[in-house]
């Protein structure tokens, strides 16, 4: 079977799935689910620095041709029937992709501390990036490195009187802005779909009986058993928790004070 798909020819595909969110929301851990189904080719940030530019473009409301984007899926030559892609890339996109491709979009999200708190280890926002802020050139140049270049698209924020207000913040409110403007813009966007296509899942309530139901809705015959889906589960939700960090009582205060919108939406979905 397997040197059977080796040798198969290639198409575009007739399907896509996409799912998205915030990042640190668990769109590895869905393409880890997926990676070995016979129906999905499966990604995780496939072409990121293209996908967060689109991003970057639709957060500052340039003028570009969002058809290099669709392209970009739509020419896309895989052996399997489904392509399948989890990236937090392609967030503020949903609409443009989903009117242009044959799609089910799945949003991610978890308990909005602990996607923060996952983002601040990573160093969003750090000090050593607060001297290419402004309050309006918000290009932030976080680094240099050709691998992560990307980072410089994906990591947005606020302009004028919004900016003055976010720059006085604790870093983990900070990133809690980023958190909030993504799901409220999801929210918005969500919308605009029909409910067929696009589904909201809290990652810390999913088990193995939501992906049985996923797969159905997804139309692809699930692969794992109960065991092998609390394995990936282990090792990728771990990956996702894996650096702790303490944050002061006055700065948790001010986190469940401000940017309150998309919680209280998001976990009543």
């Amino acid at each position: 079977m397997m040197l059977k798909n080796f040798f198969k020819k290639k198409k575009v595909p007739k399907k896509f799935i996409f799912v998205v969110g915030s990042g640190r929301c668990g769109t590895f851990f869905f393409k880890e689910l997926f990676k070995n189904n016979s129906l999905t080719e499966t990604y995780h940030e496939r072409n990121n620095l293209l996908t967060s530019f689109y991003q970057f473009a639709k957060f500052n409301n340039f003028k570009v041709n969002y058809k290099y984007l669709i392209n970009s899926f739509k020419n896309v030559k895989i052996k399997k029937k489904i392509y399948f892609e989890a990236s937090s890339y392609l967030s503020l996109n949903i609409f443009n992709i989903s009117k242009s491709l044959n799609c089910k979009i799945v949003v991610l999200f978890r308990d909005p501390l602990k996607t923060c708190k996952s983002l601040q280890a990573k160093g969003w926002y750090n000090e050593a990036d607060l001297k290419n802020y402004s309050k309006k050139n918000n290009i932030g140049c976080h680094t240099d490195s050709g691998i992560y270049f990307h980072h410089n698209f994906s990591r947005f924020i606020p302009v004028d009187k919004e900016y003055l207000k976010w720059i006085n913040l604790p870093q983990i409110v900070k990133i809690k802005w980023f958190w909030n403007y993504i799901y409220e813009f999801l929210i918005n966007e969500g919308k605009k779909l029909s409910k067929n296509k696009i589904r909201f899942i809290n990652i810390d309530k999913f088990d193995y009986y939501k992906y049985l139901d996923l797969c159905n809705w997804f139309g692809c015959k699930p692969h794992l058993n109960i065991y092998n889906f609390k394995k990936i589960s282990k090792f990728s939700l771990n990956k996702i928790n894996k650096k702790k960090l303490t944050i002061k009582k006055s700065e948790l205060k001010k986190f469940y004070n401000n940017y309150k919108f998309s919680e209280k939406k998001l976990f009543k979905i």
